[in-house]
């Protein structure tokens, strides 16, 4: 199946998590573009294309956001509140990957237009099972191209 594109967009505040995230990626030898951002506010920027992200070839609207939830800066809820208020955005398969699995987290972020909910598992192993799983699910689906405005 051809996609328009397959980028991968992470949101992700901890520097360690996001470099293991991106590892783990690399190693499944994942060859879709995989952006990297460490707030809610980037993510938001990102998805605008303001500032830095204003180039749409090097920045291009993700197939799939993998979000945290607890960060500063503009949480996992604000980035799925923002998705969710833009009808052209809220088409991206949005999944939660959090440090918790408190049950009024996952209502929040599933009411907010989550696609998944997931807890980070502890090892690394199984960090890239599950971003395996995640990849071969979303890259699998059929998702409409986002408007550009």
């Amino acid at each position: 199946m051809k996609k328009y594109h397959d980028t991968i967009l992470i949101v992700e505040g901890d520097a360690d998590e996001r470099m293991f995230m991106k590892r783990a990626f690399q190693k499944l030898r994942i060859k879709s573009p995989i952006q990297v951002v460490g707030s809610g506010n980037e993510a938001i920027a990102y998805m605008k294309g303001e500032g830095r992200y204003a180039d749409r070839k090097e920045y291009a609207y993700p197939s799939f956001i993998l979000t945290d939830l607890k960060m500063a800066n503009g949480d996992g809820f604000a980035v799925l509140a923002f998705l969710n208020r833009n009808p052209d955005w809220a088409i991206i398969p949005t999944v939660v990957l959090s440090g918790t699995a408190s049950p009024e987290d996952i209502k929040k972020a599933y009411r907010l237009g989550a696609s998944s909910f997931h807890v980070k598992p502890m090892a690394y192993d199984d960090l890239v099972k599950l971003l395996s799983t995640l990849h071969e699910y979303w890259m699998s689906c059929e998702v409409p191209e986002v408007d550009e405005h």
